[in-house]
């Protein structure tokens, strides 16, 4: 049986269950073949965009009140900006201060020890809270954690840019199970072809599809992208093959968030801002949220802006602050579980 066989039912999971296999098929392919242009064309398309969603789908999901809530959405909020903040400056202060090359290692290695105390932390409080979780290996897993990256400090960043999309895929998976349970079974099955289209970047004969595009990419830009897949740490691998690997991801998770959460959940769109429980809690609070979107959707017009006139910068900059939206989706994903 394949690996991707869908279950023969007729509660209509069916076609949208196809439809995600061809889409994963096809995003695939095109990393393949074009895996610089995926590349620059996917973050000026989808970038401002999906982040915009995604605050929609966080404030739909959020309650009115914190209440016993409080202190693991304050831990959350100050984890977030505080690793966001602090991650490109671990890698750039000790050269600003003419520190040895050696200190930006003990940087990071403090940076890596923040970040898994403070999921350690949000777990282990996560499990507490109703509905309640039997999670007792937060700090047994954290602290071996934290001894792990100490053989390999660079190795957590660059696994972020990695693995964070399937953060994305875990909580629409949640999404799913609790918005369109009759999509499950086949959804689950479809989620096999990622991996394996994965791998399959990987295969020869799938290598041979890429297009020379050294002649239209500058060679700056392309200096630029490798740094962003971990090219400078991941020495021993074919650039070109990380490329594409990290292309087909970062396609998957703007699919996620742009086409399948919205779809599944139904409340990132519905009824304009009735779903957002927080605009019910007072008028100003509304007017706030109200305001906040509409900056936000500014926002997205202007990246487009700055990306069409200063590519270059606008990404480099981008990416300094993604790191805020990758880390906000943990502590978002605890609370649904």
């Amino acid at each position: 049986m394949s690996l991707v066989a869908l279950p023969k039912q007729t509660d209509g999971s069916r076609k949208p269950a196809c439809a995600a296999a061809l889409l994963l098929i096809l995003l695939a392919v095109l990393s393949s073949a074009l895996p610089l242009s995926v590349c620059l064309g996917m973050v000026f398309l989808f970038a401002g965009p999906h982040n915009y969603v995604e605050s929609r789908y966080f404030l739909t999901r959020l309650p009115a009140r914190m209440g016993q809530l409080r202190a693991f959405f304050l831990v959350s909020a100050a984890g977030v900006v505080g690793l966001s903040v602090t991650l490109p400056l671990a890698f750039h202060v000790p050269a600003w201060l003419g520190g040895p090359p050696r200190a930006v290692i003990w940087s990071i290695i403090c940076w890596n020890t923040a970040l898994i105390l403070w999921c350690s932390w949000l777990v282990n409080k996560r499990s507490t809270q109703p509905p309640r979780k039997n999670w007792p290996f937060a700090w047994p897993c954290g602290l071996a954690l934290i001894g792990l990256s100490l053989l390999q400090p660079f190795a957590l960043p660059v696994l972020l840019v990695f693995a964070h999309p399937l953060v994305g895929l875990w909580i629409l998976d949640v999404e799913i199970r609790r918005s369109r349970p009759a999509w499950h079974v086949a959804w689950r099955r479809v989620l096999w072809l990622i991996p394996v289209l994965a791998i399959g970047l990987w295969v020869r004969p799938l290598s041979l599809l890429a297009v020379s595009e050294s002649q239209f990419v500058s060679p700056q830009l392309q200096q630029l992208m490798a740094e962003h897949v971990g090219g400078w740490y991941l020495t021993q691998i074919d650039l070109n093959r990380l490329v594409a690997t990290h292309a087909f991801l970062e396609l998957v998770h703007y699919a996620v968030w742009l086409v399948a959460i919205p779809l599944a959940s139904g409340r990132v769109f519905r009824s304009a801002f009735a779903q957002i429980p927080l605009m019910k809690r007072s008028p100003s609070m509304k007017q706030l949220i109200t305001l906040m979107l509409a900056v936000a959707g500014v926002v997205v017009v202007a990246l487009w802006l700055a990306f069409a006139v200063d590519y270059t910068t606008t990404r480099s900059v981008y990416f300094a602050i993604a790191t805020l939206h990758v880390l906000a989706e943990f502590p978002f994903l605890l609370r649904i579980l």
